[in-house]
């Protein structure tokens, strides 16, 4: 009888092993499968947007009272809605706002859109003081400066 449970435990650890390397596995193959793709589109120069872009869109008075009458929508030389990268980059931190229309704020001027205004709230020197410290405080300092938007 107990060489019977000694076999089911085993055999256990084996399924265990199993599931993990399964899971290790497919993780492996979806990084090598986001990498090749980002390798084949640049290869393609594949982009959502038209690198350089620039747009100006009027609005017709009273369509959207809301919003700005001018709206100026600009894509950098990555294909990102967004100022341009500076020629130096060490230490640049860079944050990735994905998403749809909300994310893209497609009806809003350049500099009214959020991750427009956040990029702003955060290049003020005291949440550059801020975002030295640990993991802790720049989260708490980013959260700080998207309460900061909305409340405005």
């Amino acid at each position: 009888m107990h060489t019977e449970v000694a076999v089911a435990f085993r055999s256990g650890d084996y399924m265990s092993a199993y599931i993990f390397g399964g899971l290790t596995t497919l993780f492996v193959l979806l990084v090598a499968a986001e990498v090749i793709a980002r390798r084949w589109a640049r290869s393609r120069d594949f982009f959502a947007l038209r690198r350089w872009d620039r747009t100006k869109m009027r609005l017709k008075n009273g369509a959207l009272p809301s919003l700005e009458p001018l709206i100026r929508f600009a894509v950098n030389g990555e294909g990102e809605r967004g100022d341009p990268l500076p020629r130096d980059t060490e230490g640049l931190y860079r944050v990735l706002v994905a998403g749809g229309s909300a994310a893209e704020c497609g009806l809003l001027d350049q500099q009214s859109a959020w991750p427009a205004v956040l990029q702003t709230l955060l290049r003020r020197p005291s949440n550059l003081r801020a975002l030295a410290c640990i993991s802790h405080c720049e989260s708490q300092a980013a959260f700080e400066g998207i309460g900061e938007v909305n409340s405005a």
